[in-house]
């Protein structure tokens, strides 16, 4: 707190003091008046910390609402564009954190709704066997007609379009 502030309570508490012993007569010994005065100067240096207090609490609490909201639907976009981009179980497990840390937001709701529009299960893996060594090849079925490597070998290899 600056001086001229201290200055200015401290200015006030000695007025409250005089106007106090002068409407009630009180004649009062030194030891009194300054813990009359030590009582009048603390209120008056804290009283304006009071309504900053409860407006911080409540506006805490709103910023903290506001932000879970904006945290929740910044999930729910990146769990559709995980969806959007094929990745169904990313965007399953983003769903579900959703409905599981804010459960009774509007997010969650349309988080449910994005999950009963996911497939069940991931699609079967393309199985199939290197034409040079003869061991098994696994792929993902959004990889149906690429080029690759058998990991075993090394040999190019096309990834068949169809599970076998």
């Amino acid at each position: 707190m600056k001086r001229l502030e201290l200055a200015i309570i401290a200015g006030v508490t000695g007025i409250i003091i005089a106007i106090i012993k002068h409407e009630f007569g009180m004649r009062l010994g030194s030891i009194p008046v300054m813990i009359l005065y030590a009582i009048v100067f603390f209120v008056l240096y804290n009283i304006r910390r009071i309504p900053l207090f409860f407006k911080s609490k409540n506006t805490i609490e709103k910023e903290s609402s506001e932000s879970k909201r904006a945290t929740a639907q910044h999930k729910l976009q990146h769990g559709i564009k995980l969806m959007a981009e094929g990745k169904n179980q990313e965007a399953k497990t983003e769903f579900e954190k959703i409905i599981r840390l804010y459960p009774n937001s509007e997010e969650a709701k349309l988080a449910k709704d994005y999950l009963s529009q996911l497939p069940d299960k991931q699609p079967a893996p393309i199985e199939f066997d290197c034409p040079q060594c003869r061991k098994p090849i696994k792929a993902p079925p959004e990889h149906a007609g690429a080029e690759g490597e058998c990991p075993h070998c090394n040999t190019p290899v096309t990834i068949h379009t169809t599970p076998s």
